[in-house]
């Protein structure tokens, strides 16, 4: 698995031809109608009308009044915000940070909810670190060719029916392919990249490195090491190949 701070995004989508000393505040505003709203929340989440959470995480917010619709609780799942239930008949709308891929939720059947999921995730973050590349062994495909190989890109977004056991640092048995990030090739402000080795659902090594005025493939090596499980890697004078090459 190859991670990036997760704050490495603010600083990747705001990077501009604009030099530091020129500020210059841009605000766009749009107006709506009820049916390009309604389209956009259909495109941002997978609803399923007769579900809810049946054992869900600790919900971000729950709002309650008569007049809350389904539009305006889908609105209120933001950028934290996974996914949500929302009733009509109890004036209720929760929000979730859970995601559909994680695990720890189950639904139920209940025909007065609808659960809704975001399902065009621009990104996959884990704790404070976004995922760029995650190697699944045994699959019979090369994963440095899946590095270097931009048409391979399985974000921004990833779709709906992207393998959920391929985003999991856990239960991914049945995962079956490599997951490229669109950030490989726009390798931009990159503060640190941590490499790590999953076993049994366990980080069972890993390395991080400064990834400060690297690229998407100067980043691996050992003059950039920081600190790992293997505690004279950065010193060690006997390594004769250190790169991604191999």
């Amino acid at each position: 698995m190859v991670f990036l701070p997760r704050n490495v995004l603010t600083s990747v989508h705001s990077a501009s031809s604009f030099t530091s000393a020129m500020a210059i505040l841009l605000l766009i505003y749009l107006s709506l109608s009820p049916g390009q709203v309604d389209a956009h929340i259909q495109s941002l989440f997978k609803l399923l009308p007769g579900y809810r959470l049946d054992k869900p995480t600790t919900s971000l917010q729950t709002f309650v009044h008569e007049d809350i619709s389904l539009i305006q609780c889908g609105i209120l799942c933001g950028d934290d915000c996974g996914m949500f239930t929302y009733s009509k008949v109890h004036s209720r709308c929760s929000t979730y940070k859970h995601r559909n891929f994680e695990i720890g939720y189950t639904t139920a059947r209940d025909s007065d909810w609808t659960w809704g999921y975001k399902r065009l995730h621009a990104t996959i973050t884990h704790g404070d670190w976004t995922l760029v590349f995650r190697a699944q062994r045994r699959i019979g495909v090369s994963a440095y060719n899946t590095w270097t190989n931009s048409q391979a890109t399985t974000d921004n977004p990833v779709l709906d029916t992207f393998q959920h056991a391929c985003l999991r640092l856990n239960y991914y048995g049945s995962c079956n392919r490599h997951f490229r990030s669109h950030i490989i090739d726009r390798w931009e402000n990159i503060d640190k990249v941590k490499l790590s080795l999953i076993s049994s659902d366990v980080e069972v090594a890993y390395i991080l490195f400064n990834g400060t005025g690297s690229n998407n493939k100067s980043w691996f090596s050992q003059e950039r090491v920081l600190s790992s499980t293997w505690p004279n890697l950065a010193s060690d004078n006997g390594l004769e190949i250190f790169n991604l090459f191999g």
